[in-house]
Parts: structure tokens; C-alpha cells; sequence
């Protein structure tokens, strides 16, 4: 199977509405943030993990939010313990 990361391949995305999530060893997961951001033109957001969840395997991958950016915030969260 080719993955195109321009397809959105339903095949390989759950949408989960609950309190906790799994994430499996040397896997991740996407999330949305339940704020919804409106940011100015004159701020640029930066996204940072906790330095305790790291320690532990726990990382999310955030991008700077770009100033005029409005939405909800998308987050990638990786598992890399075993």
C-alpha cells in the first residue's frame, strides 16, 4: 500500500471522544485541541511538551502557530517507549 500523506485514507484514522487514550509503544496519535485559537497577526505560538511525559517516552510534535492562524490546534503525540 503507498501512502500519500496529501490522501486522506480514511483506512488509518479513529475518531476517539473520550477522557484517556492509548498509545501504543512506538506509535502516535493525532489530537485536537478543544480550544478553538484566533491568533493576532503580531504573535507567533510556539507548542512545547512537558519535560516529564519525555522522560517517560511521551512526546508531542508542535509546530509554531503562524500569527492571522485560526482554528483548532493539531497535535501529533508519540509514544517511543517500548
Amino acid at each position: 500500500m503507498i501512502l500519500d500523506p496529501k490522501e486522506n485514507n480514511e483506512h488509518f484514522f479513529h475518531d476517539v471522544e473520550q477522557d484517556w487514550v492509548l498509545i501504543r509503544p512506538n506509535s502516535f496519535i493525532l489530537a485536537k485541541s478543544l480550544e478553538y485559537f484566533k491568533i493576532p497577526n503580531n504573535i507567533t505560538g510556539l507548542v512545547y511538551g512537558k519535560s516529564s511525559y519525555a522522560r517517560i517516552g511521551i512526546v508531542p510534535n508542535g509546530m509554531p502557530i503562524d500569527g492571522g492562524w485560526e482554528g483548532y490546534y493539531t497535535l501529533q503525540i508519540t509514544n517511543l517507549s517500548k
